[in-house]
């Protein structure tokens, strides 16, 4: 093996000096590409700040560092460091930076780092903001939450690197005494923490490529057993937030392949009590989800388009005469008894979050689900209708909980508890039904194809943060009013010498060898001749359900400035056009992204914007599987082709469980067990 190994650095070594030596004449041109990107990067950007209670926070880039310092001002102007990569002791010069988390009274920072070994193996640094000397760290983490101001739950990886442990670490105690939480054995899951925006419950999401399970965890009571929300059934994927009482879900339960949004009491979480707040829509995919007091925000795909609706919820104020306390609401609801025993995971693998719960064989309905994301329910809410005028829908006129009358005997706390529980429910549906709640499609400039969410870290805030491009235009910070439906721009950025206006962004379609017509953005100089004379870049790709960036990269302008056109092929495998499009690109599916990707090519060719031996082909990860297969295709129609570290030794690593990741990715590239898969691999 080390004869192997020696061997192969040797011939590395050889195809690098080759290459050199091929490419030295273009060394002068390569510098001055080089000055020109930096000149147009701006390395000191323009802050932007986002309120987070008695702070704002932002990051403040300088020419001096790659790594942006992270500080926050309070409501008197002062300023003050929450972290600053450049002062770190790693004992390396690399510094990689994972999670930064603060705790709820913003008096803590924590976050992960990379030892600085290249094993990409991360360790969690607690520490006072304002006093970075005095930190405490926990080794081998690879995620992070806050529960409350004084613990922190976090994962931690198992041989292979999958995360698979979750632990709380309380403020002050050494590591070894920390308590297992849960811990997920079937190794094609991983675990992922997040916390719920109101921050009353950590999520414990145990995810596999197309289903999930979901634990909740109290952060006021972590030390309490974490309580499931559906358990896990092939195919189901489900994610979930917190609302007064309710969980809100984002899933594809019942046949809603493009997810849906749906509600359920926290103490009915399971499957059958999930009740729809907004239907799965015809060519609208349903990619995320925030909640806030008084708004659910769902960030969608209509079609080739990005676009952001907001949907009104209750408030508590509007029904606190008739909710317990949210402290007793989470007592009650929650099985709080601690476990002195590790919770263990079994079952079927699932995408992303399930709790467990008894669910009726016939629970999916005519159809059994595909992947997608579960939303909280609410017996409160009412499900909106399915309508094309977004801005103006309609609701079901859908009765509330059962009307029998209330007993004359005396009854126990917990009845009296689900009483009122019931006529909150009828109260805020009366609030839904009335109009006061309704999904708004926020309108966007005409330009933009790329939308990016912003921190949006305060709970009770009416703005949410929005930032917006396209490939010829950088990017331009909103905030959006939820209250009174104002898009307000706070600050755009530049590149210098770059006008958008003369540059052409649109978005083209392709005939696949099945008739399947493939979108592909298209960008280019105004008033390019299709002469077939131009070079041209073709960008992919098309897995896991991710969609191709399609936002402002300014090296691009020194390619688009010298005549090229730039295409970015988003085939089938990807995530642009829902979950139907990412499962027809995905295992035995998984030579439509390759003959998508040829079609992208050919359509190119046909309409004249460039000829055979003009194109070049990037992909990155699994896009440079997609690259290399072409390359070999048709080699006599590229010209070059950049794959940064590509997916191209498919069959060894699909062929070998012990290898980390492997099992894992069995959801998308197929497990060659199967025979099919092994024909397709």
């Amino acid at each position: 093996m080390e004869t192997s190994h020696e061997a192969l650095l040797q011939h590395l070594g050889v195809e690098q000096h080759y290459a050199e030596e091929h490419l030295k004449s273009l060394q002068p041109t390569a510098a001055l590409l080089r000055r020109q990107i930096q000149c147009r990067v701006q390395a000191e950007e323009a802050a932007t700040p986002e309120k987070w209670g008695a702070f704002s926070y932002h990051a403040e880039h300088s020419n001096a560092s790659t790594l942006p310092t992270y500080v926050r001002t309070d409501v008197h102007g002062h300023r003050q460091v929450v972290l600053d990569p450049k002062n770190m002791q790693t004992g390396s010069e690399l510094v990689s930076i994972g999670q930064i988390k603060i705790c709820r009274d913003q008096s803590m920072v924590a976050y992960t780092v990379d030892i600085g070994d290249g094993s990409e193996v991360y360790n969690a640094v607690i520490s006072i903001i304002g006093q970075p000397g005095k930190a405490h760290q926990l080794s081998d983490v690879v995620s992070i939450e806050w529960a409350g101001n004084d613990a922190l739950v976090y994962s931690q990886p198992d041989a292979l690197g999958r995360p698979y442990k979750v632990m709380l670490h309380r403020l002050g105690q050494r590591q070894a005494a920390d308590q297992c939480v849960l811990q997920e054995d079937n190794p094609e899951c991983f675990l992922e923490l997040a916390t719920t925006s109101d921050g009353a419950y950590i999520t414990i999401n145990s995810n596999a490529k197309t289903a999930s399970e979901v634990h909740l965890l109290s952060t006021s009571n972590p030390s309490s057993a974490p309580q499931l929300v559906q358990r896990r059934m092939p195919g189901l994927e489900y994610f979930v937030s917190h609302h007064e009482g309710h969980l809100i879900i984002l899933t594809n339960a019942r046949g809603a392949v493009n997810y849906q949004l749906m509600t359920t009491p926290l103490h009915e979480p399971s499957l059958p009590n999930w009740r729809t707040l907004v239907p799965e829509r015809e060519r609208i995919a349903l990619r995320d989800m925030e909640v806030f007091a008084r708004h659910a925000v769902l960030y969608e795909n209509h079609g080739m388009q990005p676009a952001v609706s907001v949907l009104s919820l209750p408030c508590q104020a509007e029904t606190a005469s008739l909710m317990p306390p949210p402290h007793k609401q989470a007592a009650s609801m929650l099985h709080a008894s601690p476990q002195a025993c590790v919770n263990n995971v079994n079952g079927s693998c699932a995408h992303k979050q399930v709790m467990h719960g008894e669910v009726q064989s016939d629970a999916w309905g005519e159809h059994p689900p595909q992947p997608g994301v579960v939303a909280q329910q609410r017996a409160d809410l009412q499900p909106l209708e399915q309508s094309h005028n977004y801005s103006k829908p309609g609701l079901h006129q859908r009765g509330g909980l059962d009307n029998t009358q209330q007993s004359t005997q005396p009854c126990s706390q917990q009845e009296r508890q689900q009483q009122q529980q019931q006529r909150s429910s009828q109260d805020t549906q009366q609030l839904m039904q009335s109009g006061r709640a309704h999904l708004q499609t926020i309108p966007m400039p005409p330009w933009v194809i790329s939308i990016e969410a912003g921190a949006n870290l305060d709970y009770h805030s009416s703005t949410i943060r929005l930032k917006m491009a396209s490939p010829v235009r950088p990017q331009h910070v909103f905030d959006y009013h939820l209250d009174t439906g104002q898009l307000q721009e706070l600050a755009v950025e530049h590149a210098e010498g770059h006008d958008p206006e003369d540059y052409v962004c649109h978005v083209q379609y392709a005939s696949s060898h099945d008739g399947t017509q493939v979108p592909m953005t298209v960008v280019h100089k105004s008033g390019l001749k299709l002469d077939g004379s131009h070079p041209t870049l073709v960008s992919v790709y098309g897995a896991y359900g991710e969609c191709l960036d399609t936002g402002f990269e300014a090296e691009r302008l020194s390619l688009l400035e010298r005549g090229w056109v730039l295409a970015l092929a988003h085939v089938r495998g990807g995530g642009e056009l829902g979950r139907r499009w990412h499962a027809a690109g995905r295992s035995t599916c998984k030579m439509n992204s390759v003959l998508d990707l040829e079609a992208c090519l050919d359509h190119l060719l046909h309409k004249g914007y460039t000829r055979r031996g003009r194109v070049a082909l990037q992909g990155t990860s699994a896009g440079g599987l997609l690259v290399a297969t072409l390359l070999n295709r048709r080699p006599q129609d590229l010209l070059a082709a950049i794959l940064r570290v590509p997916f191209v030794d498919m069959f060894t690593c699909m062929t070998r469980p012990e290898l980390p990741l492997t099992v894992h990715e069995y959801g998308e590239w197929g497990n060659p067990a199967d025979p099919k898969v092994l024909q397709q691999v």
